[in-house]
């Protein structure tokens, strides 16, 4: 991700809002390692492995409205996890035997 707050489609932000976009952005640019991932609090986990995925498939689903919510947030999730893995690293056999 290249964007930064910088770009006109934050330029109606606060000041203080566009700091914490530039953080974010920044800390996306380099990933944490398994044992950073490790020693995570379970809220930071999630926040940092889950969180984003499914809020923007929690939006998708509430502005389609599907029929059957959770086969669509199912596929949505599978169609889209390389987006948000893209510069992680494959999970060890071990991990994917518990998914």
């Amino acid at each position: 991700m290249d964007t930064s707050s910088g770009d006109p489609e934050f330029k109606g932000l606060p000041q203080q809002t566009r700091q914490v976009l530039d953080y974010e952005l920044e800390r996306m640019k380099h990933p944490k390692t398994t044992v950073e991932i490790q020693s995570m609090s379970t809220r930071a986990y999630l926040d940092h492995t889950v969180i984003p995925i499914l809020l923007d498939a929690m939006a998708v689903v509430a502005k389609e409205r599907p029929p059957d919510p959770i086969e669509y947030l199912a596929a949505y999730l599978l169609k889209h996890k390389d987006k948000y893995q893209a510069d992680k690293q494959p999970a060890s056999p071990s991990q994917n035997e518990t998914s």
